[in-house]
């Protein structure tokens, strides 16, 4: 029984919330920041030579301020709140994976319309991630589905190989589904991109869980260590400027570059391209990663984990209560923030 509680104490993320701590800190901070909580803590001491007590996670600890040091509690809770609203915004921006009409207009990555000479309303299109959804007066076209008002609406996946055809959408091309008035380099860039930005979204919202359970970590002095600041700071720092360049890349595909002035049925029409609520809620959450890595830039470890532990210390509890041996971390299981610098 105790071999299947230690299995079940040892999952990765969730499995030290209900484990039998012995961390001395006494707030509900205690079942999100201990010995249990810390990424592959059975091995922990184990491989502590190249995950804690290397050169590099010890230089990037011992980084930090005053200031950081003496708001830690409040700076990591903070910054925790702050990740989960990247992850809410994350999820958002996850729906333009979904091939549902009313979902992916609600959270398109990026949409059209098109307005002819008159200023009358021709047609609209909303571009996700796996296809696109279309909007038109009249039937233009195959998959064509009357929504009232004299409206029709289609979803093309870019799987179809028709989503992209190089020709002026009409009444006669019952076969043609192109995005509308594209042409067709254009149409087959923005699928390119588009496709190929499903691995970052999806990755985007694996990776926060991880990022904010590391904010939890470095809450108090007991569980915070030298690995959880180095990976906290680099995977939000990376994390921030590789989504930045994918959402540039998708941007310059899928709107940015597409034509303003096109031939339409009734001569030229105005196209007119913006980014949808999907790409801004991801833009949004992906440069607020820059303010987690801030913090774990601002907050150095505990003095005493900035050397490598003495040879007798084997047990990662014994590791881990040392954070309070050192002057400057006196009074560290208090509730006052303030008294994190007391001394």
């Amino acid at each position: 029984m105790d071999k299947v509680k230690g299995c079940i104490f040892n999952i990765p993320i969730c499995g030290g919330f209900c484990a039998p701590t012995q961390s001395p800190e006494e707030s509900w901070l205690r079942h999100f920041s201990n010995e249990y909580t810390l990424p592959l803590a059975g091995v922990f001491m184990r491989m502590s030579g190249c995950l804690e007590s290397n050169s590099c996670c010890r230089r990037v600890g011992a980084t930090g301020t005053q200031c950081g040091r003496a708001n830690r509690r409040n700076l990591m809770i903070y910054s925790f709140w702050v990740s989960f609203l990247s992850w809410l915004l994350t999820f958002y921006a996850a729906g333009g994976l979904l091939m549902t009409p009313s979902v992916l207009k609600a959270t398109a990555w990026s949409k059209g319309k098109i307005l002819a000479s008159t200023g009358i309303e021709e047609g609209q299109t909303w571009v996700g991630l796996h296809g696109r959804v279309d909007e038109v007066m009249g039937n233009y076209g195959s998959l064509m589905t009357p929504i009232g008002g004299g409206r029709y609406q289609r979803a093309v996946a870019f799987s179809d190989e028709r989503s992209c055809l190089n020709k002026v959408i009409s009444p006669s091309s019952g076969d043609s589904i192109g995005l509308l008035n594209a042409p067709g380099e254009m149409c087959a860039g923005c699928k390119k991109s588009a496709t190929g930005t499903v691995t970052f979204v999806v990755m985007g919202l694996i990776t926060q869980i991880p990022q904010m359970t590391t904010d939890l970590q470095r809450a108090t002095r007991f569980g915070d260590v030298n690995c959880q600041a180095t990976m906290g700071f680099v995977t939000s720092l990376w994390g921030m400027f590789s989504g930045l360049s994918s959402l540039i890349s998708f941007s310059n595909s899928c709107w940015r570059h597409f034509p303003t002035k096109v031939s339409g049925l009734h001569g030229e029409v105005d196209f007119l391209w913006s980014a949808g609520p999907g790409f801004l809620c991801m833009l949004i959450a992906t440069v607020l990663k820059l303010w987690d890595a801030f913090a774990h830039w601002s907050l150095p470890t505990p003095t005493v984990r900035q050397t490598p532990p003495p040879k007798e210390v084997h047990d990662l509890f014994d590791y881990m209560i040392r954070a309070g041996d050192q002057p400057d971390d006196s009074d560290i299981f208090s509730d006052a923030d303030s008294s994190e610098d007391s001394n």
